[in-house]
């Protein structure tokens, strides 16, 4: 049964082939006819390559990089392509380039292309040059908007390595102050060597005191033995000080520590947002040129669709034809069957 409806679906498009070619040659030498006279534009394109995954941020702490190399190129690949369409860079292209176009018709004429390592750009313009303009522009402005986007993550951790640093600084001015403080209340300079200093003068007058009572010479042995315990009280009195002593110092080592931890993070954050700011791992390796053949506006593929949709209509014109030549010859056929047969006159 499909056999013979496809024999007669055959049988109709060859007996009502003059609508459909007509159709379809109608559509066509249209669709030509437009296409040599539709506007012709300059298709440029640049070729960028991620050559390195972007620096992390700094951090605090020391940590392990998470992710493979290769999706960390994917990754950047992906967000720098959703900046190159993106309306914010098309914006600044417009108001960078001279240009007519508006910023919804320059993202319409932006294509990107990710092949391997490398993001192929491609932008039409009205003329060679404003084309190849377009082009280094928007990939300009996108290396500089990825750049500033990137960098604010950078940029509040050196602001948040700047305030801790400040804090750090206070409490090393405030560890030193202590410290001066207790050695100007204390008359001492540096504690371990007023002992060593004490300690030593005690043994030289120890050996004077032998050497006097080696003498016979009692009066001189005795005010010696008065400067040995003035001296021994003097020692005892530093030796009081030393657990003081070493809990400031050691806070003062301790908030020197911390703040030059601090400054090294706070100059390598500044480096790692500049660096980042110039997004070094994104590089344009073929900038885009003046291209020298034009392209037609009018694509290829309506030449296809109106092709087939020409068919498609001429087609249906065949079958609603026959289906009302058929139905009319129908109808007249029945209604012939029906009418009375005519009497012969009568001759008087």
């Amino acid at each position: 049964m499909a056999i013979r409806e496809l024999v007669l679906y055959i049988q109709v498009i060859k007996r009502r082939w003059k609508p459909i070619v007509g159709l379809f040659l109608g559509t066509m030498i249209t669709l030509v006819i437009l296409s040599i006279f539709a506007p012709r534009v300059y298709l440029a394109s640049a070729q960028l390559q991620v050559i390195a995954p972007p620096p992390g941020a700094v951090t605090l702490y020391s940590g392990f990089r998470t992710g493979g190399f290769r999706d960390e190129i994917a990754y950047t690949q992906n967000t720098f392509n959703e900046i190159l369409t993106g309306r914010v860079v098309a914006g600044r292209t417009v108001e960078a380039v001279d240009t007519h176009l508006s910023v919804e018709e320059l993202q319409e004429r932006t294509g990107v292309v990710v092949e391997s390592d490398f993001i192929k750009l491609t932008v039409t313009g009205d003329t060679p040059d404003e084309a190849a303009q377009l082009t280094n522009g928007l990939a300009a402005e996108a290396l500089a908007y990825y750049g500033e986007l990137l960098a604010r993550s950078s940029g509040t951790s050196t602001e948040f390595i700047s305030a801790q640093l400040e804090l750090a600084r206070q409490d090393l001015d405030r560890a030193q102050m202590a410290l001066m403080q207790f050695k100007i209340e204390s008359k001492i300079g540096s504690l371990d060597d007023d002992i060593s200093q004490q300690t030593s003068f005690i043994r030289s007058l120890r050996r004077s005191r032998d050497d006097a009572i080696a003498s016979n010479d009692i009066t001189k042995a005795n005010a010696y033995d008065v400067l040995i315990a003035q001296r021994e009280q003097e020692l005892q009195t530093l030796l009081n000080l030393s657990a003081q002593y070493q809990a400031l110092q050691m806070a003062v080592a301790q908030a020197s520590s911390t703040y030059d931890y601090l400054l090294d993070k706070e100059a390598e954050a500044k480096i790692t947002e500049n660096q980042t700011r110039n997004v070094s791992f994104i590089q344009v390796v073929e900038p885009a040129s003046p291209p020298h053949r034009s392209t037609s506006t009018f694509s290829k593929a309506i030449l296809v669709l109106g092709g087939v949709l020409s068919l498609v209509l001429g087609v249906t014109v065949a079958f609603i034809w026959e289906y009302m030549e058929t139905s009319r010859v129908w109808s007249e056929e029945t209604n012939s069957d029906f009418l009375p047969e005519r009497q012969p006159a009568r001759v008087n």
